[in-house]
């Protein structure tokens, strides 16, 4: 069983089953904290999932080592392993452009932490 004291928060943790950190958990991308403490309020721990499973292979890049890019590999929305070259372009801005392309691949992305995503691709 995991457990937060486990953790060098902050951190990124990736599970492809469900699993109990704090209570029972969906597989996923899962970005891990603490919240600061104050006079009134202890310190909390927080897990956010960012995402179905997805794990980064490998960093890419072009022969002339100009346009670098990220070997994604994930499970779509009916189970299937998939890999993707994801070119680091597509980190810039919003991240939209990025988040179709993943979504349309299979990808579940939870709208509300979908800011995480791009820090834990880089």
């Amino acid at each position: 069983m995991l457990s937060f004291d486990d953790l060098d928060m902050p951190c990124f943790i990736v599970k492809d089953n469900w699993f109990t950190l704090g209570g029972k958990r969906k597989p996923g991308v899962w970005y891990c904290h603490e919240t600061e403490g104050s006079k009134h309020k202890e310190p909390t721990q927080i897990a956010l999932r960012i995402c179905s499973p997805l794990y980064i292979d490998s960093v890419t890049n072009t022969e002339g080592g100009q346009y670098f890019g990220r070997l994604l590999r994930f499970r779509d929305t009916l189970g299937h392993w998939k890999k993707w070259a994801m070119p680091m372009e597509l980190l810039r801005g919003s991240c939209e452009e990025l988040r179709g392309e993943l979504l349309a691949a299979g990808v579940e992305i939870e709208q509300r932490n979908r800011n995480h995503l791009a820090t834990y691709l880089q």
